[in-house]
C-alpha cells in the first residue's frame, strides 16, 4: 500500500507529518509518496535538508509536480494527478492532504476517490492560533478557518458551509477546529499528539544524528575541540523593513560576539531560515571577526534542529520561533537575545513565553546568562530525547483495508 501525501509549499506540513508517516511505515509497512508543487521548496528538501530527505527515502520518495518548464506543463500535471487518482481507486492507496484536494482543480480530479481513502490533516503540529488567523485574514478573505485551533463565532459563521471530502481527520491536538466541523460528526478522528516524541522519529535522530553533525564539521575541516556545540537559529534576516533590519543586524553581531568571546573552543552552528539572506550573514560575521580580531568558530548549517539538539549546550535566538517550544520540550536551554528591539516589539512580537532566558536591556546580560548555563551544564545530554511515545496503534484502526 502507498499513501500519497500532498504537501503545502511551506515545509512545516512535511515537518509536521513526517513522524506520523515514519510510525505508520514501521508499524504497518506502508510506503509514502510525497508530492509538492513548488520547485524551490522541493529543492530545499532534496538539496538542503539532508535529514528530512533521508527520512523520505527510507519510507518512500518525493516528487515535484511544479513547473520546471512551461511547455506541456498543464498536460503533464493533469496526467500525473490522474495516475495518482487511478492508483487510489484501483490499488487501495490512500491520500493525505492539508486542504489542497478540496480546491479546484483537485476537487474535480479526485472526486471519484472514495471518501474513506482520503485523510485530511492539520497543517501544523504546533497548531495555528488567533494571531496567525488575523494575519492570514488581512492577506486574503479565503482562509480556511477550520485549519486553526481558535474559536471565533463570527468567522466560523462565514465558514460553516466550507466543503471538504475526507473519511479520516488527522489532528495533532483535540482542539483542532476540523474536529468540530458540522460535517465531521461521523468521521474517523485521529489525535496524534506530540509527534516529535514518536518512537520511530526519536530512534532515527538518536541513531543517525551525530553522524550528520560530524559531516558538517568535516566539510569545513573543523577538528572538534569540544564535544559540545552552540546553536544559533536565525529568522528572516534580509526580509524586513529598514528599522527592523538594523535591529536584527545589531542583535546578530552582539550575539555572535558574545558567543565567540565566551566559547572560543566550541563550534557555533548557525542555522538560517529558508528565507535568510546568506550574503548578509557572511557580511555580519566578517564585522564580528574584525571587531574581535580573530576568526569565528562557526558552521552555517541546514541540519534539522532536533539533530542539532543532541550535543547543543544551549540554543540562542534573535526572534520568536516555533522551534523554541521544541527545544524546551527536550530540555535544551533556550536564550533569546532581543536587546536592540524597542520594548513594544519585544512584548508584542518577539518574546516567547517558553524561553529560559530573555536578554532585553544590556549586552552585559548575555555574559551573565552564559555563565549561569555553564554552571548548570551537566554535559550529559542523554536525557533530552528520552520522553518517547510508542504509538503502537492497530493498523486497521488507521486504515480500513490494511492487510496485516
Amino acid at each position: 500500500m502507498i499513501i500519497h501525501v500532498f504537501l503545502k509549499n511551506k515545509l512545516i506540513t512535511l515537518d509536521s507529518i513526517i513522524p506520523f508517516c515514519m510510525q505508520l511505515h514501521m508499524k504497518c509497512g506502508i510506503k509514502f509518496n510525497f508530492i509538492i508543487f513548488d520547485l524551490e521548496s522541493y529543492r530545499a528538501i532534496v538539496e538542503d535538508n539532508i535529514v528530512l530527505n533521508n527520512v523520505i527515502n527510507k519510507i518512500g520518495g518525493i516528487k515535484c509536480l511544479g513547473r520546471s518548464s512551461k511547455r506541456f506543463y498543464k498536460i503533464r500535471l493533469i496526467l500525473s494527478l490522474m495516475k495518482i487518482c487511478v492508483s487510489a481507486i484501483f490499488n487501495n492507496n490512500y491520500l493525505i492532504h492539508f486542504g489542497l484536494l478540496d480546491t479546484y482543480p483537485f476537487n474535480k480530479i479526485f472526486r471519484f476517490v472514495s471518501r474513506r481513502k482520503i485523510i485530511l490533516s492539520e497543517s501544523s503540529e504546533k497548531g495555528r492560533y488567533a494571531n496567525e488567523l488575523k494575519s492570514a485574514l488581512k492577506r486574503s478573505a479565503d482562509v480556511d478557518y477550520f485549519q486553526f485551533r481558535v474559536y471565533d463565532k463570527v468567522i466560523k459563521k462565514n465558514q460553516i458551509e466550507r466543503k471538504f471530502r475526507a473519511g479520516t481527520l488527522l489532528g495533532f491536538d483535540k482542539d483542532w477546529n476540523y474536529f468540530y466541523h458540522v460535517k465531521a460528526t461521523n468521521l474517523k478522528k485521529i489525535v496524534y499528539e506530540t509527534p516529535r516524541k514518536s518512537s520511530e522519529w526519536v530512534r532515527f535522530i538518536k541513531e543517525d544524528g551525530m553522524q550528520y553533525i560530524k559531516l558538517e564539521l568535516e566539510k569545513k575541516s573543523i577538528s572538534a575541540r569540544n564535544d559540545k556545540i552552540i546553536v544559533f537559529i536565525l529568522g528572516h534576516i534580509g526580509h524586513h523593513g529598514k528599522d527592523l533590519a538594523i535591529y536584527f543586524k545589531i542583535n546578530f553581531i552582539e550575539t555572535l560576539t558574545a558567543l565567540s568571546e565566551t566559547h572560543p573552543d566550541i563550534t557555533i552552528f548557525i542555522k538560517p531560515h529558508i528565507f535568510t539572506k546568506i550574503e548578509l550573514i557572511i557580511d555580519y560575521i566578517s564585522e564580528v571577526e574584525k571587531a574581535i580580531k580573530k576568526p569565528v568558530n562557526y558552521v552555517i548549517t541546514k541540519l534539522h534542529p532536533m539533530v542539532l539538539s543532541l550535543c547543543s549546550q544551549f540554543v540562542i535566538f534573535n526572534n520568536d520561533s516555533t522551534i523554541i517550544k521544541d527545544m524546551i520540550d527536550i530540555h535544551v536551554p533556550v536564550v533569546q537575545y532581543l536587546r536592540a528591539f524597542p520594548d513594544s516589539k519585544i512584548e508584542d512580537q518577539f518574546a516567547s513565553q517558553y524561553s529560559d532566558y530573555i536578554v532585553r536591556d544590556q549586552m552585559e546580560e548575555i555574559y551573565e546568562v552564559i555563565n549561569d548555563i555553564n554552571i548548570k551544564d551537566t554535559i550529559d545530554y542523554s536525557c533530552r530525547l528520552m520522553d518517547v511515545i510508542d504509538y503502537n496503534f492497530n493498523c486497521n484502526e488507521i486504515l480500513v483495508d490494511v492487510d496485516i
